[in-house]
């Protein structure tokens, strides 16, 4: 769960804590900025099916750089962000792979951009 202090005398950009439980609630430090961490945690929740169309591949660091040509949104721990119009892509770093969680709000977009990573050597499979 997360949270945000209610008492700080910042009223626009607030620290986001995340609240660990157990015997008792441990809170600590998710993101220094909480309109950042709710941009990049709305796209992740886009690419895991807000959107209408998605899929899922694993990647190889090196790949990654194909998305160098995407707007970066933003980054929350090992989650990274990035965005296209109707479309968005949220990689997730485990060990030495990423996962790659795709949405587009059309299936005219979603093919393009399959066909797209496909030339790259990435394919991903529908969700």
């Amino acid at each position: 769960m997360w949270g945000v202090p209610i008492r700080s005398n910042e009223y626009f950009d607030i620290a986001v804590y995340q609240g660990i439980i157990g015997d008792s609630t441990e809170w600590r430090l998710e993101h220094k900025s909480c309109p950042k961490f709710l941009l990049v945690m709305m796209h992740l929740q886009a690419a895991f099916g807000g959107l209408d169309w998605g899929g899922v591949t694993e990647l190889e660091k090196p790949q990654i750089e194909c998305f160098n040509q995407w707007k970066y949104v933003g980054q929350v721990n090992e989650l990274q962000a990035f965005c296209r119009k109707g479309q968005t892509v949220c990689l997730i770093k485990e060990k030495e792979k990423y996962l790659a969680y795709m949405g587009a709000l059309t299936e005219q977009l979603f093919d393009e951009t399959v066909k797209e990573f496909k030339l790259s050597g990435i394919e991903f499979e529908e969700a």
